[in-house]
């Protein structure tokens, strides 16, 4: 009998191994439900329909192929003025349930006028609205903040996610603090349950 639980449990660990060498040391334990030890405030906004150019990576987790596209579609976007846009991580596919091999990533910047072309391609969103926590860390903490925006605040909110990834809003450029160093917002679409 197939076991969800010790499923999630398995590519939970793997996820942490990864992040422990990413970050050199392990930082990501699952919080336990209902604490908010990071202190995460959420705030809800509306977003209006929008246009994204995107460079789709394959198991993110492995190796440097998020660095890689972020590089190519910044020089794309540059080239094409668009670069000081805002910037995009839209991870289709929850870790913790599908094989980190399997997973993928887009990394995106706003764009509504521009020709797809080979592997920049094109995604429009519809208006939605999302459960927002800004984070200002490692990746382990973007981490801990979906585990909490998911694990805890969602349950209790009278939201409901909605059929949109989460994703990532980058304050500013993609890395322009560096690997070790996110300045993000951490986006939960939802919908009133």
């Amino acid at each position: 009998m197939f076991d969800i639980d010790s499923w999630r449990d398995a590519h939970a660990s793997e996820l942490q191994e990864l992040v422990a060498s990413a970050t050199k040391k392990l930082h990501l334990h699952r919080l336990p439900v209902g604490q908010n030890p990071d202190g995460f405030k959420v705030k809800i906004h509306e977003l209006p329909a929008r246009s994204v150019a995107y460079i789709r990576v394959r198991n993110p987790y492995g190796g440097d192929g998020v660095v890689k596209a972020v590089e190519r579609l910044v020089a794309w976007a540059e080239r094409n003025s668009l670069a000081d846009g805002q910037w995009f991580g839209y991870q289709w596919e929850n870790p913790e349930i599908t094989a980190l091999e399997n997973c993928q990533y887009h990394v995106a910047v706003g764009a509504e006028r521009f020709a797809a072309k080979g592997e920049i391609g094109r995604f429009r969103f519809p208006p939605m609205a999302v459960a927002q926590v800004e984070v200002r860390g490692g990746i382990d903490l973007e981490l801990r903040a979906l585990q909490w925006l998911y694990g805890t605040w969602l349950p209790r909110s009278g939201y409901v996610p909605d059929d949109q990834p989460a994703f990532e809003a980058w304050i500013g450029r993609p890395f322009a603090h560096g690997m070790e160093h996110f300045e993000i917002f951490v986006q939960l679409p939802v919908k009133r349950g």
